[in-house]
């Protein structure tokens, strides 16, 4: 007898028995109800219900691994597929001091669209540069990413990440290959930029630590913060509000300024009243006190002005660099614009003391007399050398032209960086095409604009210019009907369309130049 047959004559359960197996699994599955319900009524008499909720830490956090192996194995998934992406990490500590790495993955896909996707967040036992790679290259390897289409890398400028010799980026152009460029996030390098700015002087620091006393003056008391809304409504004014100060936002730096000289006089208003009001706590008062002292002063105020006109200035660069897709070559451009206006504005410091004086006449408003440090006169020497110099003067050889200079000097050193190579990808968008075509006559024009990036990927560099200057030239050509028709239906759409208007300073005066 062979299998089959086995099989078909071996006895067949009966009807009867898959009736009494039928009943037993609905009596186990009704002393489980009744469990449940006792243990539901337990809780009910505590007050959560007599109903299953299933939200114990422990459902939720094996539904949270389920849900991020999910998306993980998509985004890796995308990463094979994908024609080239960038490796983008950062630390930072969490509530309990510990280092958090995040690993995101930045992905150009088959039809050329990039997407921004957070790999993985793990516990980093160190932060030197060859612990986070290992850390990374552990983390990559078991979720089944390679380096081999990896193509650039950015991180912030902390030695340990961005250091040319034992940095993380040097390791892994060491390990992937020298084509993986590094690129520095160009918002937080003119962050630093404006730090740097920041405390390069004492006017400079006392202007923005009494920017940050303001705020929390004005909104750690209810009381504060309603007069100041009762000083701007009784001038028939907008009323506005003291803005924190982020260090990573530079943006908030310059709304907290806007607000400080658009509405300068309510604001010695109000100080005025909570330094003589003797219902408020002690604390506020004292320090109403020091920030009338303070900020009553021109040099106070000339520095105020001054850095509204650099934020005038990088303040559309910090808003652009912040967009998801950044043209490399206009970011450049608005580099180079920002540091002709700072020269202009360097050429000019009688304007701004002018200005301050025209603008805020009181006789409470004064420029305070510096103090002289005098050096120590050796016995050989018949005279001082300390030359006599107004407080005008002071300002401007220690405030004004130390702050412009730093601002120059970093944006200088530190955009300059990649500066070839990221010019070089510039002229590969079709945004680019008009003004390549108006610049470049000959392949070698082009070849020379093109040369650091052949060299970064092994490229021949007269082929690539060559194949370059030709597309560009029929492209033009072949997109002119395109563009034609897109431009009559934008003209149509456009009719229909207002401008919107915003006014951020409520009138105030933006600038002098």
């Amino acid at each position: 007898m062979n299998v089959q047959e086995a099989k078909t004559h071996a006895p067949q359960p009966s009807k009867c028995f898959y009736e009494c197996w039928v009943l037993e699994l609905e009596e186990a599955v009704r002393n489980q109800q009744a469990i449940s319900r006792r243990k539901g009524g337990k809780k009910g008499a505590k007050g959560r219900g007599s109903k299953l909720t299933f939200l114990s830490n422990d459902t939720q956090n094996n539904v949270i691994k389920i849900i991020g192996r999910e998306i993980a194995s998509q985004i890796v998934k995308e990463i094979g597929n994908c024609r080239a992406w960038a490796l983008i990490a950062d630390t930072t500590p969490d509530v309990s001091h510990h280092e958090q790495l995040s690993i995101c993955a930045r992905i150009v896909n088959r039809n050329g669209k990039c997407s921004e996707h957070l790999l993985s967040c793990k516990r980093a036992s160190g932060t030197r540069a060859m612990e986070l790679y290992n850390l990374i290259s552990e983390t990559l390897v078991s979720k089944g990413v390679s380096f081999g289409k990896l193509v650039a890398q950015t991180y912030d400028g902390a030695s340990n990440m961005s250091g040319c010799y034992n940095g993380f980026q040097a390791i892994i152009k060491e390990k992937g290959g020298k084509h993986v460029a590094f690129v520095h996030c160009y918002a937080h390098t003119l962050n630093l930029v404006l730090s740097d700015s920041a405390s390069v002087d004492v006017q400079v620091i006392s202007l923005f630590n009494d920017l940050e006393a303001l705020y929390v003056l004005f909104s750690k008391t209810q009381r504060i913060h309603d007069l100041f809304e009762a000083v701007q409504l009784e001038e028939n004014l907008k009323v506005l509000s003291l803005k924190r100060l982020n260090t990573v936002r530079w943006h908030s730096h310059e709304l907290c300024l806007k607000v400080l000289l658009s509405r300068y006089d309510c604001i010695l208003s109000v100080l005025e009243t909570v330094a003589l009001d003797s219902l408020i706590d002690g604390n506020p008062r004292k320090t109403s006190i020091g920030l009338l002292k303070q900020i009553q002063t021109k040099q106070f105020l000339a520095t105020a002005y001054l850095f509204r006109e650099i934020f005038a200035s990088t303040g559309l660069l910090s808003r652009y660099l912040q967009h998801v897709d950044v043209d490399f070559g206009k970011a450049l451009g608005m580099v180079e614009s920002a540091v002709d206006e700072l020269n202009e504005l360097r050429k000019e410091p009688e304007l701004i003391i002018r200005y301050v004086e025209q603008k805020h006449d009181s006789p409470s408003v004064t420029w305070q007399q510096p103090r002289i440090r005098r050096r120590r006169r050796m016995d050989d020497e018949n005279a001082e050398d300390e030359p006599a110099e107004t407080p005008e003067d002071h300002w401007k050889r220690n405030t004004f032209y130390v702050s412009v200079d730093t601002i120059l000097n970093s944006l200088k050193n530190r955009f300059e960086k990649n500066q070839p190579l990221l010019q070089a990808f510039s002229l590969f968008a079709p945004s680019r095409f008009p003004q390549l075509v108006k610049n470049f006559k000959t392949t070698h024009d082009l070849q020379a604009c093109l040369n650091t990036f052949c060299e970064t990927y092994s490229i021949d560099a007269f082929r690539c210019a060559d194949e370059l200057f030709n597309f560009v030239r029929s492209f033009e050509k072949f997109d002119c009907s395109t563009v034609c028709q897109q431009e009559d239906d934008d003209d149509d759409s456009e009719d229909d369309e207002g401008d919107d208007d915003y006014d951020d300073d409520d009138g105030e005066d933006n600038g002098w130049l």
